[in-house]
Formats: C-alpha cells, sequence, structure tokens
C-alpha cells in the first residue's frame, strides 16, 4: 500500500446499509458526490460510486480509517474529469446513461465543471484576463481569489500553493509597475 497522499477519491460500495452511513458521513468532507447506479447484468447488484475532493492531501489508509471502510477499496483518482464522467456512463454508450441532476453532491458546479468541461473554456479566458489585470495592478490577488475561488479550490494543495504564491509575486510587481507610471 502507498503512502502518497492525494486529494482526490473515488470508491464504489454494494453493501447498501455501509453506503446509507457512509452518505452521512461524506457531508464533513469540502466536496462530495455520489450516484446510485443500477446493474449492468442480471448477476450484477445496486451499487453507490463516491468521490471526494479534499482541500489537504491524505493518504488512502488515512481516509480508509476516517471513512470505516477498507483501504482497498479506495483508489486516488488520477484523471478527475475520466472519473467524474464515469458517474453519468457518459463515455460508455454500451451503458445505462444516467443524468447529471442523479449525482448528489455538495457542490454541483465544480462536478458539472468535469462533466462539461468545453462548456467553461470561456473561463479559462475570463481567469487569463483577470490574470493580466494583476499583472497590470487593475487588480489585486485578493480580487483574483474572489472571482476564481472555485478553479482554484479545484487545485491540489501543492499547486494550489505554487499558484498563489506566483499570483501574489505577480500582483507585487503589477502594483509596482502601476505606481511606477505615477
Amino acid at each position: 500500500m502507498s503512502n502518497r497522499k492525494h486529494c482526490d477519491f473515488t470508491f464504489a460500495l454494494s453493501n447498501i446499509s455501509q453506503c446509507e452511513r457512509l452518505i452521512l458521513d461524506i457531508h464533513d468532507f469540502p466536496i462530495w458526490a455520489y450516484i446510485k447506479h443500477f446493474p449492468d447484468t442480471e448477476n450484477g447488484n445496486e451499487h453507490y460510486h463516491f468521490y471526494i475532493h479534499l482541500q489537504q492531501p491524505i493518504s488512502i489508509s488515512n481516509l480508509a480509517d476516517k471513512l470505516d471502510i477498507p483501504s482497498n477499496m479506495i483508489e486516488w483518482v488520477r484523471v478527475k474529469t475520466r472519473l467524474i464522467q464515469y458517474l453519468i456512463h457518459k463515455n460508455q454508450p454500451d451503458k445505462h446513461q444516467y443524468s447529471e441532476d442523479e449525482i448528489f453532491t455538495n457542490n454541483r458546479e465544480y462536478i458539472h465543471n468535469f462533466i462539461d468541461p468545453t462548456e467553461n473554456c470561456s473561463d479559462i479566458f475570463k481567469e487569463f484576463n483577470s490574470l493580466s489585470d494583476v499583472a497590470t495592478g487593475k487588480i489585486t490577488p485578493f480580487k483574483y481569489l474572489e472571482l476564481h475561488s472555485n478553479s482554484i479550490s479545484s487545485l491540489s494543495f501543492y499547486s494550489r500553493s505554487i499558484f498563489l504564491m506566483r499570483l501574489f509575486k505577480l500582483g507585487k510587481e503589477g502594483s509596482e509597475r502601476y505606481m511606477s507610471k505615477y
């Protein structure tokens, strides 16, 4: 078992009483989602797929302890878009297609961004324009955080830390440039 730490995890459970308990427990996590899948085959069982995003990296064994489930049932998410799209079988046309509305989550916008990422391309341009505004001193890094907190919160802890350090450095340089004009 790897002791590496991650922020995004998934697992599936078919024990309905265990699922019901877990549904109550996951409300303590920053971002969570789950969906109930019906049997794909005659021999299959109904089951739930869960996704959890944490602000701070944690090992699978520590998360398993918190959730009170075996650690071998939990996987860290390598590609969020693929996993979240799998919740509704978006890229599995041979399987039952679930509606995005069937996903239970505490952050529908966050989940939607991964289900239909192309819809949010204009957000990338808005973020870039805001970064340009920080670089020229037109807005502060704090204003940037206010405008784009959702996309920043989706970064891993390490990436978010690096981004924030660079954002504030950019803001300092931008305000110095802006002030030097006057």
